[in-house]
């Protein structure tokens, strides 16, 4: 089997690429990237697919990174492809490698929704796997990590997995290809380059055959993983929503069956790696004694467990922020508001929309409840001059109760007035620490009530 035809193979035993695809190749101008060109070039036809380039200039390398992108829109003019050509400068920053990956995925995803392609191709190969296994058993990973670089990930391929790179450089001599070196290639304080350039030339020196183990760890870890996975079903339901995701334990579970359906959560549903430090520390406050406690949050992902209806649930949400200023002020319609974690006013705040149940405990102190049947929209607010609440049938100012809290200034800067259609309805002092939540007697719930906002605070931003 030549070359092209294990590509190809490759490509069928993990169905890769289906009839009609259109596919964006991220091209650098470096030798795999040429390789996976000149092949595509030679199966489209064959698998009756099309493909586009895609380039990212990282204005690097004193002006190198300029020729490089002319030689990459060269090539497609050449060949009739369609190339998309960006630039990007990230200045002189410590951690050049993983935020010029990040940027370059971020385009990749843009380019391709905003221009219909339906997958998008890398050029990692077999030696970029080894590296990449090796790489994160020496930096601490779990099985899922001794899986390597998956063949396919969403919409994104790997074609030429493979293939080793003394097989591409025997193709690129063999087929007379040109391509551009990187000077950057040889520079140690890289991971992946001191990797190439100091242990695998003394790994292959003691254990020649390495590769061959390697991809027997890589399939075995690969196995191992997905029937641990299958496992998950029998101790969790999960329920998917657009901007979270709910787990509810069945039966009792082993801390590994947890720790492995988080991280499947976070990596599959937000794209989100974490480490096994992280998974510890998540199990470790899952130990507390607190009904409901926030688990993780970054920012981006809040992971907490709440006590509901005699049911304990593990909730992910993605954070929606407000405006980045002092006091966060948020304003969303009643009906877009179920399901939404906010980040406002130095917390993570929930919100969900219910009907009156009996078992419904009003007086929880870590949810408020607010009857909003006929009401439109929900706002958090700086408390304005004058601002009155009515609470026992009579109305009082806000800046009484927080002088009777003995509130600081700096808590008052922050305490959000909650509104319902500009109405001052609730004051989450809990959620502050600063005793009872208190709701206005407009917005009371009562038996029967037909349509419940309910609002949790989701812990303190970190």
């Amino acid at each position: 089997m030549n070359t092209i035809e294990k590509v190809k193979h490759f490509i069928e035993k993990h169905n890769l690429v289906g009839k009609g695809d259109k596919i964006l190749l991220a091209m650098s101008a470096g030798k795999d990237s040429v390789f996976l060109f000149d092949v595509f070039m030679k199966i489209k036809n064959q698998l009756e697919i099309n493909f586009s380039v895609f380039h990212l200039n990282h204005k690097t390398r004193n002006g190198e990174s300029d020729l490089d992108a002319g030689f990459v829109e060269k090539l497609c003019r050449e060949n009739n492809i369609d190339c998309f050509m960006f630039e990007h400068s990230f200045g002189n920053i410590p951690s050049f490698e993983e935020t010029a990956r990040d940027k370059r995925y971020e385009l990749l995803q843009k380019i391709a929704e905003e221009n219909s392609f339906n997958k998008i191709a890398t050029a990692h190969n077999a030696d970029d796997n080894y590296e990449t296994v090796l790489m994160r058993l020496f930096s601490g990973t779990s099985i899922y990590g001794m899986r390597g670089i998956s063949p396919l990930r969403g919409m994104f391929i790997r074609p030429m997995l493979c293939v080793g790179i003394n097989e591409i450089y025997e193709y690129i001599d063999k087929n007379k290809l040109s391509f551009r070196y990187d000077s950057s290639n040889d520079d140690e304080k890289y991971l992946r380059n001191y990797m190439r350039t100091k242990i695998f030339p003394a790994v292959s020196e003691r254990f020649p055959d390495y590769r061959n183990a390697l991809d027997s760890i890589i399939s075995h870890s690969r196995e191992t993983d997905e029937f641990i996975s299958s496992l998950i079903s029998e101790y969790y339901d999960i329920t998917k929503h657009v901007d979270s995701v709910e787990f509810i334990e069945k039966k009792k579970s082993s801390p590994y069956i947890f720790k492995k359906t988080v991280s499947d959560i976070f990596r599959s549903d937000f794209h989100t790696y974490i480490t096994g430090e992280i998974l510890d520390e998540i199990i470790r406050k899952n130990k507390s004694t607190k009904r409901n406690i926030v688990l993780y949050s970054s920012g981006k992902i809040c992971l907490e467990r709440i006590f509901k209806a005699d049911k304990i649930i593990f909730r992910f949400s993605r954070v929606h922020k407000t405006a980045d200023v002092a006091f966060n002020e948020f304003n969303c319609s009643i009906d877009d508001i179920s399901g939404k974690r906010i980040e406002a006013c130095g917390y993570f705040f929930y919100f969900e929309l219910l009907e009156y149940s009996d078992n419904m405990n009003l007086d929880d102190s870590e949810v408020i409840y607010i009857d909003v049947s006929s009401s439109n929209s929900v706002s958090f607010e700086q408390k304005k001059d004058g601002d009155r609440f009515l609470s026992g049938g009579k109305m009082k100012k806000i800046k009484e109760i927080f002088i009777e809290k003995k509130m600081n200034n700096d808590q008052k800067s922050l305490f959000p007035v909650i509104k319902i259609d500009s109405v001052n309805a609730a004051l989450p002092f809990s959620f502050y620490d600063l005793g009872k939540n208190r709701v206005s007697d407009a917005f009371m719930v009562k038996s029967g009530t037909k349509k419940i906002l309910a609002i949790r605070s989701a812990g303190k931003i970190q």
